[in-house]
């Protein structure tokens, strides 16, 4: 995923993100939604809950936010940087990190803000960050941060700051008011589609004459 030689990027230890300047790799991926998170060496990968049993990520346990890529490149004027944390004990040289890139999202409000992967952003999930507000270091909740300049302005899914907080809670009802729409358009659509269905189902046939 790299189109430039990596010692150009000046980010050491870091991850960083770009897509090849070749048009044809990058319609690999077409329109879908680009998501980055690591996990830990003993933890199973993200959205792994049985199917119907609600499962939210413990508040008090580390665990990564989740990272919209397309937006981490655009926001670093072409490179998408991850800074990777400062590790809190010793650890041999070679230590690897676990990481999922996901492309089956099918939006970026449940990307980052569907934490019980019940496929909609709601007041459950909103319930949940509230539980990790003031959980510090690397949150699956830490989804938000605001501008320095304009706290009106959120970054969502591209600067996770390190704290769980009222910018946090600010985004995920942002989510859920995007993801509200969301549904409600496919409703919609799904409401139209099914009445042009039966009203050319019951367009009676003309009769002709003996």
């Amino acid at each position: 995923m790299f189109d430039q030689p990596v010692s150009t990027w000046y980010f050491p230890n870091a991850l960083v993100f770009s897509f090849p300047s070749d048009e044809g790799t990058n319609n690999k991926f077409g329109e879908r939604i680009l998501t980055f998170q690591e996990y830990p060496l003993d933890a199973n990968t993200p959205d792994v809950n049985e199917p119907n049993v609600p499962s939210f990520p413990d508040p008090n346990s580390e665990t990564y936010p989740v990272y919209l890529v397309r937006e981490l490149i655009e926001d670093g004027n072409g490179f998408g940087t991850v800074l990777l944390p400062n590790f809190p004990r010793r650890v041999n040289p070679g230590t690897l990190h676990n990481f999922v890139l996901r492309t089956d999202n099918k939006s970026k409000e449940l990307a980052v803000g569907d934490f019980d992967g019940n496929g909609r952003v709601d007041v459950n999930d909103c319930n949940a960050l509230e539980t990790a507000i003031g959980h510090t270091g690397n949150s699956v909740y830490d989804i938000a941060s605001a501008d320095v300049n304009d706290p009106n302005l959120l970054y969502i899914g591209i600067r996770p700051d390190g704290i769980v907080d009222e910018t946090d809670v600010r985004a995920i009802y942002q989510l859920m008011e995007s993801d509200t729409k969301r549904r409600e358009d496919i409703y919609r659509r799904e409401e139209s589609d099914e009445l042009k269905l039966t009203e050319s189902s019951c367009h009676p046939c003309k009769s002709r004459d003996p």
